[in-house]
């Protein structure tokens, strides 16, 4: 059976649906139903019940969920135990603020750990800085916010970020759910217009209908700031409500020094892959491919189910 086909199972009962998974695993859902199909023949179950919302298991469903996941596992084990050798030269990686905020150090401590005698250059910024320069060959690899081949190279998807509206409860109202009009009344913290979080939220609102809340006439503005602890601090003292990530934000929704806002147009999740060119796939690559989805996949064991997943 092909390990793919436990993959992709696995990532559907974490999902729970058929049309996000095939988007995850840059698939069509006709393909996601074959390998369903293909795993039901095999074993000659019925994996889930196909006529209850939301998507529940089988009892049979349950026991092939736990053995698909020690199998991937062991496949992982497998190939880390085949690839850890003595690789040399340097590997050039770029990463956006979320990843370096997230999990890079974990990332950097086991690639010098598995990769001895590799040297590791990393470099920050954001999407519009890392992905033109990885184009020109000035990074091996970068850690981007976008879903798979959105930038005309290959990537491959490392987890998903859930995203929320933060505010300082002491300032703004967080017990009562908001229209995202309403919500384009405020102050609004951002990092600058070169960052991917400028255009997704200005989708989001154009989406929902409300195309002013970026211009200079109306009395919204948006302050611009260099990184999220920036944007944070302003936020915590009452200066704005910001979109972000909410597992970057638990220590301070903790401390009571901001809260999630409810509104009711929920933001869309947001995919970090890993990009770089096809013709400089080698191994080294395939190694911190592989390291960086273990280490992504345990960053996401380490916060509240939902928040990020892989």
């Amino acid at each position: 059976m092909n390990i793919r086909f436990y993959e992709t199972f696995i990532l559907l009962v974490k999902l729970g649906n058929f049309s996000r998974t095939a988007e995850q695993m840059n698939a069509t859902q006709p393909a996601i139903n074959g390998r369903i199909n293909a795993l039901e023949d095999y074993f000659n179950v019925k994996l889930y019940d196909k006529g209850k919302k939301p998507f529940q298991l089988t009892p049979e469903g349950k026991v092939v969920f736990q053995y698909a996941k020690r199998i991937v596992d062991l496949d992982d084990e497998l190939k880390a135990s085949l690839t850890k050798r003595e690789f040399s030269g340097t590997i050039r990686i770029g990463a956006i603020e979320i990843v370096t905020i997230a999990w890079l150090p974990d990332f950097i401590r086991k690639l010098q750990s598995e990769c001895q005698g590799i040297n590791v250059e990393i470099t920050t910024g954001t999407v519009a800085e890392l992905v033109p320069r990885l184009k020109n060959d000035e990074f091996e690899i970068v850690f981007v916010v976008g879903g798979p081949h959105r930038y005309d190279v290959d990537s491959v998807n490392l987890c998903t970020f859930a995203m929320g509206w933060f505010a300082n409860p002491r300032y703004f109202n967080v017990t009562e759910t908001l229209d995202v009009r309403e919500l384009s009344n405020f102050p609004i913290v951002l990092s600058s217009q070169k960052t991917s979080t400028f255009p997704y939220i200005k989708e989001y609102f154009s989406l929902h209908g409300v195309e002013d809340v970026f211009l200079d006439t109306q009395s919204v503005k948006v302050d611009c700031v260099t990184s999220v602890p920036t944007a944070l601090s302003m936020v915590k003292s009452g200066l704005g409500v910001m979109p972000a990530p909410t597992a970057l934000l638990l220590n301070e929704m903790r401390a009571g020094d901001i809260a999630r806002l409810p509104v009711r147009q929920e933001l869309p999740s947001v995919h970090v892959s890993a990009c770089f060119k096809g013709k400089n796939r080698s191994p080294m690559i395939e190694q911190v491919l592989r390291i960086a989805r273990e280490c992504a996949g345990d960053y996401a064991k380490t916060v509240p189910e939902r928040l990020v997943w892989t």
